[in-house]
């Protein structure tokens, strides 16, 4: 099992106590552990970090690594905010590609995973603790959930009145949302960068097949000759 994440090392090993055998750094690109060491690898958080970066060549070496260490019937699992018509165009270009069958989910975010996404949008680069000695921060992200969860309220509702009323307050978020990002948008960011926060992820399931196709076609070939 191997966990591939951008976040330091010290907070699966305190998550994580007394389960944990190893927690160990290395470069996801080229990993050095063994073809076919886990039965189960998961990506959260690596890929879409890569996807920011100006090489696009290490989204596709951070997925073919995975492919590799990853055990024959194991499984892959890459959570990432994109969608499927910009993912599996990526996916479908890594080398490894007829080893795995993929599979992609939308998951929506749970009321908890939205706060905290609220509440470093806001923090920056302060860790998550800091929220609890800011009361005004807290207060104010769990504000704006309160209206996100008024807004899909409203979406989901038959009445008309209601569902324009949800359509005109995800508008006016999303709006909001734009300014912010513009605001405190890093020099260099194209201008046309105007992220807008999501309310789910998806979830991409990567079947590794037991025998590859390589592999089927030699033993083809071995019967033929016998």
């Amino acid at each position: 099992f191997v966990f591939n994440d951008t976040a330091p090392t010290e907070i699966y090993t305190q998550a994580f106590v007394g389960s944990v055998r190893c927690v160990q750094e290395t470069d996801a690109t080229q990993m050095t552990f063994p073809e076919h060491s886990f039965d189960l690898v998961i990506d959260k958080g690596t890929y879409d970090a890569l996807c920011c970066g100006s090489d696009k060549t290490l989204i596709k070496k951070l997925t073919d690594e995975m492919v590799r260490v990853c055990k024959p019937s194991g499984n892959m699992i890459i959570i990432t905010h994109g969608g499927p018509e910009k993912r599996m165009s990526e996916f479908d270009n890594i080398e490894r590609r007829k080893e795995v069958d993929i599979v992609g989910k939308k998951i929506p975010l749970s009321d908890m995973a939205q706060l905290i996404n609220l509440l470093r949008s806001d923090l920056h680069d302060k860790p998550l603790s800091a929220a609890l000695k800011d009361k005004e921060c807290m207060k104010k992200a769990v504000q704006e959930l309160c209206l996100i969860k008024k807004e899909e309220e409203f979406l989901k509702s038959t009445n008309p009145k209601h569902k324009m009323m949800g359509m005109l307050l995800k508008m006016r978020r999303q709006k909001n949302e734009t300014k912010k990002a513009n605001q405190e948008k890093a020099p260099g960011v194209p201008s046309d960068y105007a992220p807008q926060r999501q309310d789910h992820c998806f979830l991409y399931v990567f079947h590794k097949k037991l025998m590859t196709d390589k592999i089927q076609k030699k033993k083809k070939k071995k019967k033929k000759k016998k």
